[in-house]
């Protein structure tokens, strides 16, 4: 049974330009980059999403309800301003990147329908996933 944790987050929420560093795809955590992420602003298209903490509670329970109707099972969920983890397992032949993206598109039309909007990109493209190896890992 494959067991997940991903992580989806807020649509402008992490730019190049934390003081933490930044992720980025293939190569891992990278320091603070100024010049990049002025030009990930630039070429924005929506403005900065933050979750409110009633959105907050929303994401986490529409997760249950999608693991539910989708024979999935949330062990854990947390969410703040800027994303939501989730761990989740699941026993049927989908792969992790059918899972993921399920949950993220029925998140955001579930995020868009509670503010009367459409098209508007609540998660940054892709998402952070991790496998969980066995009940220590």
């Amino acid at each position: 049974m494959p067991v997940y944790l991903f992580t989806y987050h807020a649509y402008g929420s992490w730019w190049p330009d934390r003081p933490q560093g930044f992720v980025q795809e293939g190569e891992g955590i990278q320091p603070a980059n100024q010049p990049l992420a002025q030009a990930y602003r630039r070429a924005a298209t929506h403005e900065t999403v933050r979750f409110t903490p009633d959105d907050q509670r929303a994401l986490i329970e529409k997760l249950f309800h999608i693991a539910e109707t989708d024979a999935m099972r949330i062990h854990a969920a947390a969410a703040d301003s800027t994303h939501l983890h989730t761990l989740v397992s699941w026993q049927c032949n989908r792969t992790f990147m059918s899972v993921r993206g399920r949950i993220k598109n029925l998140l955001s039309l579930h995020l868009s329908r509670r503010a009367g909007t459409v098209g508007r990109p609540w998660f940054v493209q892709g998402s952070s996933r991790k496998r969980v190896e066995d009940k220590r890992h």
